[in-house]
């Protein structure tokens, strides 16, 4: 059996090194899901960029990611992605905390970029489920989503009044 982590090991461990030991860096690489990542310093050692190329962005956009990517990251968050990507996270060197929880804190919530990117329609979902719950339309389930994730697989949501069906 193989276990797989809900964050990206690779994004972690290079961002625990760079931050410990500030360098150029340009890692670009592909998880098995065929999300393309890119983490760089793109003009000096004192700014690691990482951007995110995934195949359901037009989806994810139509769920809320963005509110949601905002949410998470913040001033983080580039207003305009880096070329051939759908978002990228910038992070000044000289504002990263030492080593600590603090530190650690930032280099997770990195690390888990696609999982809070992929989250979207299911908040939106768990969002409608609880509308449907206190609403009186008990027989009208919510919008069916779906998330065209991999060639030839999809991922489909749907809020009931009692459920979220995945």
């Amino acid at each position: 059996m193989i276990l797989l982590e809900s964050h990206n090991v690779v994004i972690q461990n290079t961002l625990n090194d760079r931050f410990s030991k500030p360098g150029t860096i340009d890692v670009q690489f592909v998880d098995f899901d065929g999300v393309r990542f890119r983490l760089w310093t793109p003009q000096t050692k004192e700014v690691i960029v990482l951007s995110m190329n995934i195949r359901c962005w037009d989806e994810l956009v139509n769920y809320g990611v963005t509110d949601i990517l905002q949410r998470e990251y913040g001033s983080r968050l580039m207003a305009q992605a880096e070329a051939d990507y759908h978002v990228s996270l910038e992070y000044a060197i000289d504002s990263i905390p030492p080593a600590g929880e603090e530190r650690d804190a930032i280099v997770k919530a990195a690390s888990l970029l696609k999982r809070n990117a992929l989250a979207a329609p299911f908040e939106r979902a768990f969002a409608t489920q609880k509308t449907l719950e206190t609403s009186a339309s008990i027989d009208m389930p919510g919008e069916l989503m779906e998330l065209h994730y991999r060639d030839e697989e999809a991922i489909y949501i749907q809020a009931s009044s009692d459920r979220v069906t995945v």
